[in-house]
């Protein structure tokens, strides 16, 4: 059904704090970046000890539609279908059914679902950048 997607109910507790949502998609993001100068918000950081929560309540082709020219654009923030929010320490989601929840295209659970936010877990090491050889 293209004209219309009913979106589904959400119960969300963000650092204790509760919230019911009603979302066609529901998206915790670490890193901003979708692919190459796509991004999901420039807010978004990897190493600011946060992840952030975004709300999508597009309900048809043409919200869709108008998301994705915000999102290419830069100014999702502005757009009426979507809405952040920061975890900084937890982030449970339950649903009024059992959904998949999934991570880089793989089922990873189902709801309810608990997120805990680990700041500075992971040490990434990488070369420095190198000067370029006229």
């Amino acid at each position: 059904q293209l004209t219309g997607w009913q979106p589904r109910h959400y119960s969300v507790e963000i650092d204790g704090e509760r919230k019911t949502l009603s979302a066609g998609d529901i998206l915790l993001a670490n890193a901003g970046v979708l692919t190459g100068k796509l991004k999901w918000g420039e807010h978004i950081k990897l190493d600011d000890g946060q992840v952030d929560l975004c709300v999508i309540r597009a309900r048809n082709v043409a919200d869709y539609l108008a998301l994705l020219v915000d999102v290419v654009r830069g100014e999702q923030r502005r757009n009426r279908h979507i809405q952040f929010f920061v975890v900084k320490e937890r982030l449970k989601i339950s649903a009024g059914r059992e959904l998949a929840v999934t991570g880089d295209g793989e089922i990873i659970g189902h709801t309810p679902f608990e997120v805990r936010v680990a700041p500075a877990a992971v040490t990434v090491l990488a070369p420095e950048e190198e000067e370029a050889v006229s």
